[in-house]
């Protein structure tokens, strides 16, 4: 059933309503009876309560097979080194072989990102992301290229869950305990340095995320990599269509407050660099707009080409792509995509605008509420 924007903006907002009434009243609940009747307190780490049902959520978690849960084993560089595949003029790419699903997303996806990527080169920016190649090789079939170097958010809080959980404390994981136990002590030089990546990333992909409208940002798409990098990973939801295509995810991008934990809070230098690197990002990204408005328009039209009597004389004729990011909005996909680069604002007004894309992301209770769904549905931790 396709719902009008007023009618998905209805059930959204009162979804929104039930799920912050029922989240409050949890809380209460588990506040009052610490250690009453039907409560099992488990930890109490800055004010995140870990109550009985959420050790039965974490332990079936850990129960499961996870070949990713590896935190941070040996380099890519090193496997490269060690192989005895490489030989003069030869390289290694690490990939995996996927199946059953349509790659040409995805691959627009790596390939706006890409653009970007070039953009904030040419521009001299310092935002950061990740390109990765894609070959698909059948409709439904292709490589994609491994992310090496890196394991999902949610790999490494499993990790650290199953440490904890050996030693009888379970209390609550974040990013910050990651990064003081992956680079030392947070005035360190080695602890700075993958601050700054991590803010350079988040502002990269916050843009990113705001203008392509990528959707679906849980802990199991997205990843840490070794030098403090946040990357983005499977673009199923993106442009105009997200899980359920009712728009749950309503903040601008996502910016919880774990992240301004591990970059040191709003008062923070490193914060400050984020919200440098995000206005400096996104005025790159309105400068050259057109770059990737073209490609978005030339994936909308996929244009084929049939033969009509003579080899010589081809005609081509252009097909509306069946992509599902164009699916809800058609071809008002590109204009959309054009409006958020708000082209007609002054430089004052961009940086109005900025701020309040910030402002409106960060701790956004969208994003928070998605997240325990994510929790309590899939056991993304």
């Amino acid at each position: 059933m396709k719902l009008q924007p007023a009618e998905a903006a209805a059930i959204r907002d009162r979804i929104m309503q039930e799920m912050l009434a029922l989240e409050d009243e949890r809380m209460q609940r588990m506040r009052e009876n610490r250690v009453g009747e039907g409560i099992l307190t488990l930890g109490d780490t800055r004010g995140d309560l870990k109550t009985a049902e959420d050790e039965g959520i974490i332990r079936r978690e850990l129960s499961k097979a996870d070949p990713s849960a590896v935190v941070m084993g040996e380099s890519w560089a090193a496997k490269k080194v060690n192989s005895q595949l490489l030989r003069t003029n030869w390289d290694c790419v690490s990939v995996i072989v996927k199946t059953g699903g349509d790659l040409r997303q995805e691959q627009l996806a790596v390939q706006l990102i890409q653009e970007f990527e070039k953009i904030w080169k040419d521009e001299n920016c310092a935002c950061w992301v990740r390109y990765f190649r894609i070959l698909i090789t059948g409709k439904d079939s292709g490589l994609v290229e491994t992310i090496t170097d890196a394991v999902s958010i949610h790999s490494i809080k499993k990790a650290e869950y199953a440490r904890r959980l050996a030693t009888g404390r379970l209390g609550h994981v974040s990013l910050w305990d990651h990064f003081k136990s992956a680079y030392g002590d947070p005035v360190s030089a080695k602890f700075a340095r993958a601050q700054r990546n991590f803010a350079k990333s988040l502002a990269g992909y916050s843009i990113v995320t705001y203008l392509l409208q990528i959707k679906d940002r849980h802990n199991g798409n997205i990843l840490l990599d070794r030098e403090g990098h946040l990357i983005h990973i499977d673009f199923g939801f993106m442009l105009s269509n997200s899980p359920g295509n009712i728009g749950f995810e309503a903040a601008p991008f996502k910016l919880p407050l774990e992240y301004i934990e591990v970059l040191g809070g709003i008062s923070s230098e490193a914060y400050m660099e984020f919200k440098r690197l995000f206005k400096e990002g996104f005025e790159a990204a309105r400068k050259h707009c057109d770059r990737i408005i073209t490609l978005v328009e030339l994936m909308q039209k996929g244009f084929f080409s049939f033969i009509i009597s003579q080899p010589t004389n081809i005609t081509h004729t252009a097909v509306d792509s069946t992509l599902p990011c164009f699916a809800a909005l058609g071809e008002q996909t590109a204009s959309q995509l054009r409006e958020r680069f708000q082209q007609g604002l002054t430089q004052a007004a961009v940086e109005e605008h900025v701020e309040r894309l910030i402002d409106t992301s960060l701790g956004s209770n969208w994003t928070r509420l998605y997240d325990s769904y994510q929790y309590y549905s899939q056991s993304i931790l």
